[in-house]
């Protein structure tokens, strides 16, 4: 099975490239990794349980796991020899926002903290295209617009703590965001490392790196 699905592919990329007017789709697969955010969130937990237990709680302990992101884009790019330009749209869930935050005070009970992203990315991206020869290239990429992300937070508290926790928390926001790096092609086959960033304007913003693996058609 394995080798069917490598010698489709293969086929695939010496297949003759769709051309437009110019114009050409792109899709891909990504991943952004955690980044920033794990520094972002560990701190915290441990600021509050220190805090607690110079308040008078017996003991406190936090543990917390964070998810990068997961996703795709179409784009529409057009193209020269040498250069590619055009728009892309991207959708993406999972973080950068923690995936898991438990806080434990001994003798009160616990509170749990859930919160998951979606994210719509809207970019102009453009590349300069190196040949390497029998349709092979190496591209320099680059790409800045606007993220959309949407939270879904909830919150559970166990012990004499329980109906500590407020309704779930559902928010929006826009901010900035950009993405450069390296990308190899291998007929339309798109190998791809990103460091990505986003603004975030009042909260800590999230830097991280990011793998694609898309067709430039």
């Amino acid at each position: 099975m394995t080798g069917l699905l490598l010698r489709l592919l293969l086929s695939f990329a010496g297949a003759q490239e769709f051309d437009y007017a110019g114009f050409a789709p792109s899709f891909s697969f990504d991943y952004i990794g955690v980044g920033t955010m794990d520094r972002h969130f560990r701190v915290p937990g441990e600021t509050r349980c220190r805090a607690l237990v110079a308040a008078g709680a017996t003991s406190c302990s936090s543990s917390f796991s964070t998810s990068g992101a997961f996703g795709g884009r179409v784009g529409l790019m057009y193209r020269t020899p040498r250069f590619t330009i055009g728009p892309s749209v991207g959708a993406y869930y999972g973080g950068p926002t923690a995936e898991h935050t438990k806080v434990t005070i001994a003798p009160l009970g616990t509170v749990e903290h859930k919160v998951r992203n979606t994210t719509f990315r809207f970019l102009i991206e453009d590349a300069t295209r190196f040949d390497l020869g029998e349709g092979r290239a190496v591209l320099l990429g680059a790409g800045g617009g606007l993220a959309l992300v949407h939270e879904h937070g909830t919150c559970l508290a166990t012990g004499t703590l329980a109906g500590g926790c407020g309704p779930d928390k559902i928010s929006g926001r826009g901010f900035a965001t950009w993405e450069v790096g390296p990308s190899v092609l291998l007929g339309p086959v798109e190998l791809a490392f990103r460091w990505i960033g986003f603004a975030r304007h009042h909260l800590v913003p999230w830097n991280s790196f990011g793998f694609t693996f898309g067709f430039r058609l």
